[in-house]
């Protein structure tokens, strides 16, 4: 079995059990969004929500800061059961782990970009001056931290920096169902978020449909370059505790392939769903 096929073993197993349930009480099902993402034929592609909806005008901020619950709640509410077309079936949001380990909602590296931390004559292109790193802080102090309505410069919002399980939580207690696609740059920052979801053994159907866990609508976006190797992944999900690994879409790009020794894997598996 080549390292491409392994990865698409991975998903299969994740999802096989998942995705012949009857329709969730939201817009959609989220295991049949997940059924639609690995095969879009010939129902088309699917509506991914970057960094939640954010940037949409509200009164009482300005804009929606991304990666917040607010973001996330506005691509849940875009449609409704009965205006289909308008539903946000999916949403992407992005993991960093704080220094005690505690898996977040962010997409920087850095605080400097999406929150009020201030930063000191940074300059993104030389990487120089100050800009503190969300590894740098436990997350009590980063679950203080006000976000921006926008980029860097924007004005603070009212919302705070978050972690993945506050968003967990606001799914169970709003019953949302769209699918969370999480963009994780590390292993660690991947394991931290997969030991979350396989100690989540609560119903986000709350008994509407069969048991619809966490690990059921939560897919990881990897780059190739984390894991190159299926096999490699589900050990080392083992060896941490995760006897089933969360379902994945691997990302590959043309900039991976020396670090990969692969050009034809790489392009016929960007030519695939997963």
């Amino acid at each position: 079995m080549t390292k491409h096929e392994l990865w698409l073993w991975v998903f299969a197993v994740s999802c096989s059990a998942a995705i012949t349930s009857p329709a969730h009480a939201g817009c959609f099902d989220p295991r049949s969004v997940i059924k639609v993402m690995r095969s879009p034929a010939p129902h088309g592609p699917v509506i991914l929500a970057h960094r939640g909806l954010w940037l949409k005008k509200v009164a009482t901020t300005g804009n929606l800061p991304e990666n917040s619950i607010a973001s996330l709640n506005a691509a849940e509410i875009a449609g409704s059961p009965t205006d289909l077309k308008h539903c946000i079936e999916a949403v992407e949001m992005d993991i960093k782990t704080t220094k005690d380990n505690v898996a977040v909602i962010s997409h920087d590296f850095n605080l400097g970009g999406a929150t009020t931390i201030p930063r000191n004559n940074f300059s993104a292109y030389t990487n120089t001056g100050d800009n503190p790193r969300v590894d740098a802080v436990n997350f009590d102090r980063f679950n203080e931290i006000f976000l921006r309505d926008g980029r860097y410069f924007s004005a603070p919002s009212t919302l705070i920096a978050t972690s993945f399980k506050n968003i967990l939580d606001y799914y169970y207690y709003s019953r949302s169902s769209s699918v969370i696609a999480l963009d994780i740059k590390t292993k660690n920052d991947a394991i931290a978020v997969a030991k979350i979801l396989s100690e989540d053994d609560r119903d986000f159907s709350h008994g509407k449909t069969e048991k619809l866990k966490a690990s059921d609508f939560v897919i990881f976006k990897l780059n190739a370059t984390i894991w190159p190797d299926g096999g490699e992944y589900i050990q080392d999900m083992k060896m941490a505790g995760v006897d089933t690994p969360p379902m994945v879409i691997v990302i590959y790009t043309t900039n991976m392939e020396s670090a990969l020794g692969c050009v034809c894997i790489c392009r016929i598996s960007m030519r695939r769903e997963f």
